[in-house]
C-alpha cells in the first residue's frame, strides 16, 4: 500500500487537463494521531471541516480531482477535500 502523492495523482489521471472522467479509488485513513478532516475548501482551517475520518476508516478518493496536497473524497456521503498525505490507496 502506498500514500497518494501529487505526481501519482497526475499519472493516474493521464495528465491534469481537467477533461478526464473521475477515477474513484478506495482509500483508508493513515493518521498517527487525531483524525483526517474532510473540508469544504482545499486548505487548512477549522471552520471548513465537514467531517472527521479516523485512523483505518475506509472512504473513496477521486484521483482526477486534486489541489496541491488535497484530493477530493467521499466519506459516508459527505464530499470534500482531504490531505492526500494521510490517505493510503487500497485498490
Amino acid at each position: 500500500m502506498e500514500k497518494i502523492k501529487n505526481d501519482e495523482l497526475n499519472t493516474v489521471n493521464g495528465g491534469n487537463d481537467g477533461f478526464t472522467n473521475p477515477n474513484w479509488r478506495t482509500a483508508f485513513c493513515c493518521v498517527e494521531s487525531g483524525y483526517l478532516a474532510i473540508r469544504s475548501y482545499a486548505s487548512y482551517d477549522d471552520s471548513n471541516e465537514l467531517a472527521s475520518i479516523n485512523q483505518g476508516e475506509v472512504f473513496s478518493v477521486d484521483t482526477s480531482r486534486w489541489s496541491g496536497s488535497y484530493v477530493w473524497a467521499n466519506y459516508n456521503g459527505i464530499q470534500g477535500w482531504v490531505n492526500a498525505d494521510f490517505c493510503t490507496i487500497l485498490n
